[in-house]
């Protein structure tokens, strides 16, 4: 389904790399300077030493810091627990308790801290040898329980739920808020580090994991011996599903939080940047056109980009055109189709466009380069309002003289927003049954695709949702 435009954007600067700490102090400054409730982080870390069992004690500070000449915010958090032997039914159990205990009640931000967390299991247990879903594994061995009582430690719980909550806060699980998260390649620091496990390689085997199963960018440095970038900040970021490939829209500036890591470094301040941005469009561009329609429209509406392809000939059959269109289709397109043109020398002609993903350009510029006449296609972004779908499958029943039909109808239903249900007066029909269907009950019943169409018009009528339409 199309995307709607973003009304907030979060955007993550990892110069400095990230971790769990550094996000969480990104975040408190970010709120803090966003006029928002900081302290709620606070709370949550509160609950969090009232109900894990083997914490005796959290004492936490967010300190305004200077890192290498600028400002930021610093979590100082010394927890007092017994690191017991736990498995992983244990630290989920942990933080499904702790969310309760936070008073995290919305189901968005509790699958995203689950999430989170599912992220750093399942990259410690792959690295470790743990095959397979983590939930299947025998836990009980030694060896399993070093891995997981790195795992258990409550300021995991702490940096997950006080993000989450951050999050919670900035509206990001709200479905009409929209906030949308972009961020640059991660720094990993480089050379070794050393470990539980004896000294590894930067970035470590369960940062790298993250990285590569959730196709994060990472660039090597800028800090040698150091570890920039931790399982824990990778998960983050990961469960927030950021965009890599650069901001398109212009964004106007609302708060900007800077979290600062444990150590100094000379060559680069040691801090996380966190934007809060809200899209700015001038008055009557198109982007601001389209997106007050979407917020207009009784209809539920979105804002689709997608690309452009187009070829123009003037030597091809129809035959070959209407061939290579079927494998434009096959190819990937979400639309193809052709026009009489009139060309130079009075040529006639026809002109194709296709409209595309963009992972299937590639696909449909090699097919009609290499299998049609043209000398060359342009490729364009083009933007467009769509109105949103849902596909449903009804089973009827029907007859015609001797004849019957039973069998699946498709149909595909525009949607109504539900606060404008009850006001909508529109003479445009808000369902469309499925041609090829409609063409196999004719065909079957011996009459008309019109009147199959009346048919089954009438017979859908039956059901709730097709009263009054």
């Amino acid at each position: 389904m199309a995307s709607n435009p973003a009304r907030r954007i979060l955007k993550f600067d990892c110069l400095s790399g990230i971790s769990g700490d550094m996000c969480v102090s990104a975040f408190h400054d970010l709120l803090e300077n966003a006029g928002l409730d900081a302290d709620a982080l606070i709370s949550v870390i509160q609950a969090i030493k009232d109900t894990v069992t083997t914490v005796s004690g959290i004492e936490v500070n967010f300190e305004h810091v200077m890192k290498n000449g600028f400002a930021a915010t610093r979590m100082e958090l010394d927890i007092q627990e017994v690191r017991e032997h736990v498995d992983i039914d244990a630290i989920e159990s942990n933080l499904v308790s702790c969310m309760d205990a936070a008073a995290i009640g919305n189901p968005g931000a509790r699958a995203f801290a689950e999430n989170a967390l599912d992220i750093i299991v399942d990259a410690e247990t792959k690295v470790h040898g743990m095959q397979g879903d983590h939930d299947d594994h025998d836990h009980g061995s030694v060896e399993s329980h070093v891995h997981l009582h790195e795992l258990a430690s409550a300021d995991t719980i702490v940096d997950i739920l006080c993000v989450t909550r951050a999050l919670e806060l900035l509206g990001y699980f709200d479905e009409h808020m929209i906030v949308k998260v972009h961020a640059g390649p991660v720094s990993t620091g480089r050379g070794s580090i050393k470990t539980a496990h004896g000294t590894v390689p930067v970035p470590a085997p369960g940062t790298l994991e993250i990285l590569q199963s959730h196709g994060i960018p990472f660039i090597d440095g800028p800090v040698d011996g150091a570890e920039l970038a931790t399982p824990t900040g990778c998960a983050l970021l990961a469960a927030m599903n950021p965009d890599f490939s650069g901001m398109q829209v212009p964004a106007m500036a609302v708060a900007i939080g800077l979290g600062a890591g444990k150590k100094t470094f000379e060559s680069v301040p040691n801090i996380l940047r966190l934007q809060l941005l809200e899209p700015g469009v001038q008055q009557g561009t198109n982007e601001n056109i389209m997106a007050s329609y979407v917020e207009s429209s009784p209809f539920q509406a979105s804002v689709d980009e997608v690309t452009q392809v187009t070829i123009v000939l003037d030597d091809a059959t129809p035959e070959d055109v209407g061939y290579l269109l079927d494998k434009s289709y096959k190819a990937g397109a979400r639309e193809a189709y052709s026009r009489p043109v009139h060309m130079k020398k009075s040529r006639l002609g026809v002109e194709v466009v296709i409209l595309c993903a963009a992972a299937t350009v590639q696909d449909i510029l090699g097919l009609w380069m290499e299998e049609s006449t043209t000398l060359g296609c342009r490729v364009e972004r083009i933007s467009r309002v769509v109105l949103d779908r849902v596909a449903r499958t009804y089973q009827i029943d029907l007859e015609s003289g001797e004849k019957t039909f039973s069998g699946d109808v498709g149909v595909k239903f525009i949607m109504i927003k539900p606060d404008r249900e009850s006001s909508v007066v529109t003479s445009r029909p808000l369902f469309k049954i499925e041609h090829d269907d409609l063409k196999n009950i004719a065909e079957t019943l011996g009459i008309s695709i019109h009147a199959a169409r009346t048919l089954v018009e009438a017979k859908l009528r039956e059901f709730e949702e097709f009263a009054g339409n």
